[in-house]
Order: structure tokens, then C-alpha cells, then sequence
């Protein structure tokens, strides 16, 4: 193995590669660290290794940006197509405001809100939040119970505060 001269390039050019990566994606990091595992697996080490290690840091770069436009594309389109369908502010039976119930979702832990986030709006069966959440289901219903009567004492204490 290498070791020695892998540490002197990763030190002596290391940060000049992220740099470098990062006019063409926002995980530079990632670009370089790919760059130096696909050294280190290389059979053959390359003449110029500084140059190489510039080539491949560019190309992974480069698929890493083209990775990230395409993700980022992705969840646009379906953010406008589904904004309408997800929203509770397009939602007119529901009485409280889009931001209340944002807000009091906040103040769930992260289980809670996982619960009830799940099984309100992803329809999830007790069941199948049991295995989710990795507990019995008659856990997940109390836990699912305790959460709402939270979310209703929040918004209860969101509405007066806004009246």
C-alpha cells in the first residue's frame, strides 16, 4: 500500500481539490474522498498522480452536480404537482392554520411526530406503525393518543394567543 504518499497528496492537495470540486457540485467533499478511494483501489499507480487525482475529482464533481440538478429537479416538480394535495391550508375542513399546525407538529418529539404524521396524513395503520416504530401496537396507540392531545393543547394555546 501507499499510505505515505496517499497522506502527502490528501495534505498537500486535499484542500485545493475541494476548492476544485466545488464549481461543479455542492458536496466537494464527496468528490475528493471518491477520487482518493478510487486511488487507493487503483491496480496501477498513476505517473502523474496529482494530475489524476484532478481528473477524477473533476468527473465524480461533475456526476455528483449532475446527480443533485436531477434530484433537485425531481422534488421541485413534485413539491408544485402535490403542494395543492399535501397542504393543510388547502384543506377546508381543517380549522387550523397551515403554520399553527406546523408549529405545534414542531413541539412533538421526533417519535411522536413520526406517529402522528404517519398515521394522519399517511393513513398508517396502528399495525403497521408498530413495526415501524419498532414497539407493540397497543404502545403506538397510546403514544399516538398522547401526541394528538398535545397538538390539541398547542393549537388550543395558538388560537387564543392569535385571537
Amino acid at each position: 500500500m501507499r499510505s505515505p504518499q496517499i497522506r502527502e497528496l490528501l495534505d498537500s492537495q486535499g484542500p485545493a481539490l475541494r476548492l476544485y470540486a466545488a464549481q461543479w457540485c455542492r458536496a466537494p467533499d464527496d468528490a475528493v474522498q471518491e477520487a482518493f478511494i478510487d486511488l487507493i483501489a487503483a491496480s496501477a499507480w498513476p505517473e502523474n498522480p496529482q494530475a489524476w487525482l484532478y481528473s477524477v475529482t473533476r468527473n465524480k464533481a461533475k456526476n455528483i452536480g449532475r446527480t443533485e440538478s436531477r434530484r433537485a429537479n425531481r422534488q421541485r416538480a413534485v413539491a408544485e404537482q402535490s403542494d395543492a394535495d399535501w397542504s393543510v391550508a388547502h384543506d377546508k375542513t381543517c380549522p387550523f392554520d397551515a403554520d399553527d399546525l406546523q408549529n405545534a407538529l414542531d413541539q412533538l418529539d421526533p417519535d411522536e411526530r413520526q406517529i402522528v404524521v404517519a398515521r394522519v396524513w399517511g393513513e398508517m395503520k396502528l399495525d403497521d406503525l408498530a413495526e415501524l416504530m419498532n414497539c407493540s401496537t397497543s404502545a403506538v396507540h397510546r403514544r399516538y393518543h398522547a401526541a394528538i392531545e398535545k397538538l390539541r393543547m398547542q393549537l388550543e394555546v395558538e388560537n387564543a394567543t392569535n385571537r
